[in-house]
């Protein structure tokens, strides 16, 4: 097994400029918050940790990983959990709804407060302040994550929010480092988003069109796929006048080029004025409102760590095609949501920023018959829907959350 760090060039070619500066800045804030904490910890010396948890994480930050720990904490909140949280960055980039009632005032954060420190990946919390602490990881392969987080190899626990990679986990790391399976603390209460018809305005998209909808980062493009969404919509809704492929995007100014890149597939498989992409940030609630907007979330990844805009699109009742592979298996079943077949096809060069060799590739012409099947038959995609809200509220719920955080906190 190849465990040779990543170097920075092989992030640049991925994450692009914007996301390697980021890198360096988060690190660079990390000195500054461990000599905060260590200042903390020696005000309040003489207070001795309780059950509970201490949450260190750049919450409000746009990343897909601060999203987690944000449905994390607010989880905890639901569960009735003791829990507090220290936001390793100082200059938030969401709106503030989007982390309202979760941050702990500065001023009532104590270091030493809770027995269990939980950190999204690697935090600058101090060694031995605490008598826990764990890590919560994800990686959407098969091999490479300890290339990309070598310190994941310690003995201390690492938290996994998926089945695939509570298995991969203890696979690759050492027998010593205890791995945790803590359901994904999905947030349950989409509500409050905007009609559908005002939204279907907002952005553009006729109201009585099929809408296939896709939220992802452009950070991430190969793995994502993309191309291969519009390749299916191209070979399903070619000659349909009505129907449009919406894809909410991150990071879309950054990487302009990618965006020149679909837009040049689409004209070129005469779908290009079908191609609706909503490039600004997007507010929870706007996101949510969005996705509940369109018809169908289409998903023909390559490999996920999760895929959260999947299982949010099967919260709020709507119809899932996606790639049968990798962690978003746990929840897209045969029963409630459309697997796509695939094959393993090799990682080409430039397309990913570690050593591991294969991923997904999806079966386009299976998700085109699959997205003609959902258009022509209404009352499926309703049974569908119905049907993965149903299991996402049972699968994803505050108890199971709950269950798993207590089984974790008893150790």
């Amino acid at each position: 097994m190849n465990n040779t760090p990543v170097t920075y060039l092989r992030k640049l070619r991925v994450w692009g400029w914007r996301g390697v500066l980021s890198y360096l800045r988060i690190r660079a804030e990390d000195v500054r918050n461990r000599r905060d904490l260590l200042a903390n910890a020696r005000r309040h010396r003489n207070v001795k940790p309780v059950r509970g948890i201490t949450v260190v994480a750049p919450i409000t930050l746009q990343y897909s990983n601060s999203k987690t720990v944000r449905d994390f904490v607010r989880a905890l909140k639901a569960a009735g959990i003791p829990f507090q949280t220290f936001d390793t960055n100082r200059r938030p980039e969401v709106p503030a709804e989007d982390y309202d009632g979760i941050l702990t005032p500065k001023e009532d954060f104590v270091a030493t407060k809770y027995d269990h420190v939980v950190e999204m990946f690697k935090s600058p919390f101090p060694e031995g302040l605490v008598p826990y602490r764990a890590r919560i990881a994800f990686w959407e392969g098969e091999s490479g994550m300890l290339e990309v987080f070598p310190y994941l190899a310690k003995p201390d626990p690492v938290i996994a929010m998926s089945d695939f990679n509570a298995e991969h986990f203890r696979r690759e790391l050492p027998a010593s480092t205890p791995v945790f399976k803590i359901v994904y603390p999905l947030p349950l209460d989409v509500a409050g988003f905007d009609p559908p018809d005002e939204v279907r305005a907002r952005f553009g998209i006729p109201g009585g069109a099929f809408a296939v909808f896709y939220n992802f980062d452009l950070g991430s493009y190969y793995r994502k796929n993309p191309e291969a969404a519009i390749l299916a919509f191209a070979e399903a809704f070619r000659d349909e006048s009505r129907a449009r492929l919406v894809f909410k995007l991150k990071w879309a100014a950054e990487h302009a080029d990618k965006v020149a890149r679909m837009e040049a597939l689409a004209a070129e498989l005469g779908i290009g004025e079908k191609l609706v992409l909503v490039r600004e940030y997007l507010s929870r609630r706007d996101l949510h409102g969005l996705a509940n907007a369109c018809d169908v979330y289409l998903s023909l990844h390559r490999a996920e760590g999760f895929g959260i805009g999947i299982a949010e699109a099967m919260l709020l009742g709507k119809p899932v095609v996606a790639t049968d592979w990798s962690s978003t298996t746990e929840f897209c079943r045969p029963e409630h949501a459309i697997p796509v077949p695939y094959r393993m096809i090799p990682i080409k060069p430039g397309e990913y920023f570690t050593s591991m060799k294969e991923w997904a590739d999806a079966d386009v012409s299976a998700a085109a018959a699959a997205l003609r099947k959902l258009h022509a038959d209404p009352a499926l995609r309703a049974e569908l829907g119905q049907k993965a809200r149903a299991f996402v509220l049972d699968h994803f719920s505050v108890a199971a959350v709950k269950r798993d955080v207590e089984a974790f906190l008893d150790v």
